[in-house]
Parts: structure tokens; C-alpha cells; sequence
């Protein structure tokens, strides 16, 4: 019933043009649903499929939420130690309130990067250095710990720590720490100027949150040079599961670790009876009789993504498109809703 309902659902989506990408959908290591539709590239009409690297938004904030928890299991850092002990040249009236935990969580206050200097200088964003420096001047916006508020900088400054840290520059170390253990030979923070990447659609007039326009137009104008520790990068659908797989077999962190980061830390909404938390660097659902949904997900103009794990059922999800939201999150609620009623 899954497989003959979610792909009746996501040929009446495509139908209706709104969805472009990949899905996958593996229970206990064996594929039981796949679909592609769509282009990768419009303009040279090349095809979807689960081997194309998709902007992949936010969902790099589990990427680097595990490198720093890797790094404190080896005792080089401390969740709760303030961000002054490893980034001693940051503004010190913010270095001496903020926590790694606070980062992790969005409750630390830091302005977003995607502001006038991310459009002026977008570019020339090579560097977590680069990507620092749109941001780290400006005032937070409250204190530490007041609240919840979903911070793409936060976690441009966890990659700025992985570096301070280790010695090894961002990029490399979650290629070598966690790419390479997973199995996810498709996945790093490819330049635009890649060429077996996606392109995304977008409706959104260019930096904006207006989703007017008359036609997609290529994203290719809203796009740094490449992503940061915060977003931004690529994958492809068999990589995500890859991903899942390692994450939930301990490969990447303890089994006392990767349960610490998947425990809900913060509150962040509510919606027909489920609540959906924040742990670190995981969006964490509540759906009931004591079990949760882990995963993240990703969105940008003409991107959404999403990774949904299931563990105590032997699910994982993914959705990627190329298109703007809620394409791909339309399809893995509805994915979800059909695992759930099993």
C-alpha cells in the first residue's frame, strides 16, 4: 500500500508541475520505493536521477553538528564552554556569552548572514573566514539561551571552531571524518561552477522572499561560490541513506553520543498534535507511543530537501528537489504519514 500510494501521490505532483528531484525510501537496508522526475539541468534537458547531486540547504548543519561532537568525545571541546576558549580573536562581548551548546541549539542570538554583504560578496564566499566575516561585527539580536531562533550563522561559527581546533580546514575534515566513513563519495560543498550538479527552479524573485514570479527562473544568480558549514552543499538520495545508516550504526559518533545529540533540546513548534524539537543539529518530531522522527531539512529558492529516519521501524526517507518549498517536504510528510499508519 506505501509504495502504490505515495507513488500515486507524487505522480499527481509531478503532474501538476510541482516537483522536480528524487526519492528514495529504504526499510532495513533493502529499497522499497524509488521515483525520479524532472531535470537536473532544463537548459541542456538532462534528467534526474538518484545519482544527482542536489543542493542539499540546511542539511549540512547534521554534518557539522557531528564534528563537533566528535571532537568532544576526544575531549578537544566542551558543549558547554564559551565560545572565547576556541575562538579567541571573535568579538569579545559575544565570545564570552555564548556556548557551543547554544549554537548547536539556535538559542545563541547571532544576526543572519544572508544579508547586503552575502549578496555583494557572494562570490567570492570560498572560506568559512569568508562566510565569518558578513556577521561576526554585528550585535546579537538577545541574549544567549532566551530563546529559539533558527541561526544560519551559529553554525558557520561551529565550522569556524572545527578549524581553530583541529588545524585542518572545514571542508576536508568532514570529507575525511564523515563522508568517507559513511560511504558518500557524492557529497562535499561543490563550487556553482561544478557542472554535474543541479541547477534549482525557483518562483522567489532574486534574494527575496516573494514567490511571484510568473515562471521558475534558474537559481543560479541567489548561490554563493559554495556552501558553508551552515548549508549549501551537495548529495545525492543514495548518499543521505548511506548517511542515515552510518549515523544510526555508530559510525560516526558512540552510541552514547549519537543518542546525546539526537535527545530534544529545544522546543520549537507544534502542529496537529505532534511537537517538533531541535536537538544538535537534528529537527526531532515527536509522533507518539514514545518515538520520535529524526532528520532535517533544507530550503532555499529553488531548493528543498529533506532526510526523515524512522529507526525503531527500520525507515529512512529522502526527498530532494529542485524546485522551491514545500516540494520535497510535501512528498516526505505524505511518505511519513503512510509509515506511520503501518
Amino acid at each position: 500500500m506505501l509504495v502504490d500510494d505515495l507513488n500515486r501521490f507524487i505522480e499527481e505532483q509531478v503532474k501538476a508541475g510541482e516537483f522536480s528531484g528524487t526519492v528514495l525510501v529504504v526499510k532495513d537496508e533493502k529499497t522499497v520505493f524509488e521515483y525520479t522526475a524532472g531535470f537536473a539541468n532544463v537548459e541542456k534537458r538532462i534528467p534526474n536521477s538518484l545519482e544527482t547531486k542536489f543542493n542539499i540547504g540546511s542539511m549540512d548543519k547534521m554534518f557539522t553538528s557531528i564534528a563537533i561532537a566528535q571532537l568532544e568525545q576526544k575531549g578537544e571541546i566542551g558543549f558547554q564552554e564559551k565560545l572565547e576558549k576556541y575562538l579567541p580573536h571573535y568579538p569579545k562581548e559575544i565570545a564570552r556569552k555564548v556556548t557551543i551548546h547554544h549554537i548547536l541549539t539556535h538559542t545563541e542570538g547571532f544576526s543572519s548572514y544572508l544579508n547586503k554583504k552575502y549578496i555583494d560578496r557572494r562570490l567570492e564566499l570560498k572560506t568559512v573566514n569568508g562566510y565569518l566575516e558578513l556577521f561576526k561585527d554585528e550585535p546579537l539580536l538577545f541574549e544567549p539561551g532566551e530563546k529559539y531562533q533558527y541561526s544560519n550563522s551559529g553554525y558557520v561559527v561551529l565550522g569556524a571552531i572545527i578549524e581553530n581546533v583541529t588545524g585542518n580546514n572545514y571542508y576536508e575534515y568532514v570529507t575525511e571524518n564523515i563522508f568517507n566513513i559513511a560511504e558518500m563519495p557524492n557529497t562535499g560543498s561543490f563550487s556553482i561552477e561544478s557542472e554535474d550538479i543541479a541547477n534549482g527552479y525557483t518562483f522567489r524573485k532574486p534574494f527575496s522572499q516573494d514567490t511571484t514570479l510568473e515562471k521558475r527562473r534558474n537559481n543560479q544568480d541567489d548561490l554563493p561560490f559554495m556552501g558553508s558549514p551552515a548549508g549549501g552543499g551537495y548529495s545525492t538520495s543514495k548518499d543521505l541513506y548511506s548517511f542515515s545508516k552510518a549515523l544510526l550504526d555508530n559510525k560516526l559518533l558512540s552510541d552514547e553520543m549519537t543518542k546525546f545529540i539526537l535527545t530534544p533540546k529545544e522546543k520549537v513548534g507544534s502542529k496537529e498534535g505532534t511537537t517538533l524539537y531541535y536537538g544538535y543539529g537534528f529537527q526531532i518530531l515527536d509522533v507518539g507511543y514514545g518515538h520520535h522522527r529524526y532528520g532535517h531539512g533544507g530550503t532555499f529558492a529553488g531548493v528543498n530537501t529533506r532526510l526523515d529516519m524512522y529507526p525503531w521501524l527500520g525507515y529512512s526517507v529522502v526527498v530532494l528537489s529542485n524546485y522551491d518549498q514545500p516540494a520535497a517536504s510535501r512528498i516526505a510528510n505524505r511518505a511519513g504519514k503512510l509509515i506511520l499508519a503501518k
